[in-house]
């Protein structure tokens, strides 16, 4: 849930409890990503840790990357991302 100057995850989709939250503020690169298990991913680079943000289906895909993009410009380099995985 993106919600002013975080984006808050969860550990199941009805969202009724908090795992953590990434400050947007760190975040230093955003971009797709390619994984190998899981489809319609977004990588988020802070300076000490890559996050994973998995979509359900290409347009929820589509509108978080969009939508996170505005916040912070930056492309992540997916060569790097797929490395890193």
């Amino acid at each position: 849930m993106l919600g002013g100057e975080k984006l808050e995850y969860f550990t199941e989709q009805d969202r009724k409890v908090i795992k953590g939250n990434i400050p947007l503020r760190d975040v230093i690169e955003i971009g797709h990503i390619l994984h190998e298990t899981r489809s319609f991913c977004i990588g988020l680079r802070t300076e000490k840790r890559l996050y994973v943000v998995s979509c359900e289906d290409e347009t929820g895909f589509s509108m978080w990357l969009a939508r996170l993009q505005e916040i912070q410009p930056r492309q992540l380099d997916s060569e790097v991302c797929e490395r890193l995985i």
